[in-house]
């Protein structure tokens, strides 16, 4: 009895190993699998001039297998957040988004006169996802849900505006 204990025991643990093993497995092929759109191309162009101190990053996202009962709603970049509105064509979609990227905000009114500057509202800062100069965060709903997916950018070449 004592010789069949040690293999039922054996057994048992042996069982617990393959099944602990197989389950990893199918979690990484569903995390794969996840996401309901594929990325096919995505980069990032900073740009600097037209009026002074004014700067900003566009990028452009190309993907495909976008499901239809998938909604595409915001997109983070350097602290800033900006609504995506894709554009089709057959089964792939694009994604462009130009960033302003300058410190300065344009409704805020600076003149001698104080009483010009009424009206004028102190900044908020808003907790963004801390991310990388290479990284971008969609955010997207599936089944009432929201979800949010990383994204690698590859740097394309500066622009300069005169």
């Amino acid at each position: 009895m004592h010789f069949g204990l040690k293999i039922m025991i054996q057994g048992f643990f042996l069982g617990v190993f393959i099944i602990g093993c197989k389950s990893n497995k199918i979690s990484k092929e569903d995390e794969k699998e996840g996401t309901p759109f594929s990325i096919t191309k995505a980069t990032y162009q900073n740009w600097y001039g037209g009026i002074q101190d004014e700067k900003g990053t566009i990028i452009v996202i190309t993907g495909k297998d976008l499901r239809t009962d998938v909604v595409l709603k915001t997109l983070y970049y350097k602290g800033k957040k900006s609504n995506i509105i894709p554009k089709f064509k057959r089964e792939n979609f694009v994604l462009k988004i130009d960033i302003n990227t300058s410190k300065r905000d344009r409704n805020f009114v600076m003149d001698g006169d104080t009483q010009k500057e009424y009206g004028n509202k102190p900044p908020v800062k808003k907790k963004y996802p801390n991310l990388k100069e290479n990284e971008a965060l969609i955010s997207f709903i599936e089944s009432n849900r929201e979800y949010e997916f990383l994204v690698k950018l590859t740097k394309e070449k500066d622009l300069f505006y005169p």
